[in-house]
């Protein structure tokens, strides 16, 4: 299957609308084996661990989007805060959630 690595022109036939989209929501050197890599993050990681790297991840993104990448970085930021969202949904009273005082991880600033 052609990707960015083996096929240089495979953005040829896409507007850059679905090439930006495809850039943040489904690279494909995060996903060209049989799990994308995000979903093995997930499960080799705590829930606690997980949630610290989605929080990580947003704030990187959203720290070097005006010296690097712009709004494609903000569209990455936005991901992982996407993607904490639905893990929090999942389960929003897991003590995984919350820091060590008993606080909302996050909300003690």
């Amino acid at each position: 299957m052609p990707n960015e690595f083996t096929d240089y022109n495979w953005w040829k036939n896409k507007s850059s609308y679905e090439i930006r989209e495809e850039l943040v929501n489904g690279p494909h050197h995060y996903n060209s084996g049989d799990i994308e890599c995000i979903d093995a993050m997930e499960a080799m990681l705590s829930r606690k661990e997980f949630i610290g790297y989605l929080r990580g991840n947003s704030f990187k993104y959203r720290w070097r989007y005006a010296y690097k990448d712009g709004e494609q970085d903000l569209r990455k930021a936005r991901w992982y805060e996407d993607k904490l969202l639905e893990v929090y949904k999942n389960n929003p009273h897991s003590e995984d959630s919350k820091s060590d005082n008993g606080k909302e991880s996050g909300t003690d600033c």
